[in-house]
């Protein structure tokens, strides 16, 4: 007897199609629309940013890392081409992010010390007022 064959794009309909980045060492008064600049001006080419979202210490203000959506897979390239190159005087790192991750982040509670802002979502790829 054979076993049922499995559809082969089972898989991938269950994964997700964004990829995430994760920031460290931003500066503290950097927005999302900033964020999205930053990408957008990558060497090689600009890198569609879908959703940014802030890292906040137990005082509410930021700590200086952040989660960045992108369409899928570019977070690898993201993280080759972005990764130690300068916003304003500032080296950032750039590192890859699971889903789970950039949804914890997303999700923390006010009181575990951690907290993001929702951050904004690109509709049609540009930032909100452009």
């Amino acid at each position: 007897e054979k076993a049922a064959a499995r559809p082969a794009c089972a898989l991938s309909q269950m994964t997700s199609t964004s990829s995430y980045a994760r920031l460290r060492g931003l500066p503290f008064a950097t927005t999302e629309q900033e964020v999205a600049q930053w990408f957008a001006a990558a060497p090689g080419g600009p890198l569609t940013v879908l959703r940014v979202f802030f890292t906040f210490n137990a005082y509410g203000r930021k700590s200086g890392e952040a989660f960045v959506e992108l369409p899928e897979k570019l977070a690898e390239r993201a993280v080759q081409v972005l990764n130690h190159r300068h916003m304003g005087s500032r080296y950032i790192e750039v590192f890859l992010a699971s889903e789970a991750e950039a949804s914890q982040a997303s999700a923390a509670p006010n009181t575990a010390g951690a907290q993001t802002s929702a951050g904004w979502q690109a509709e049609g790829g540009a930032p909100p007022g452009s």
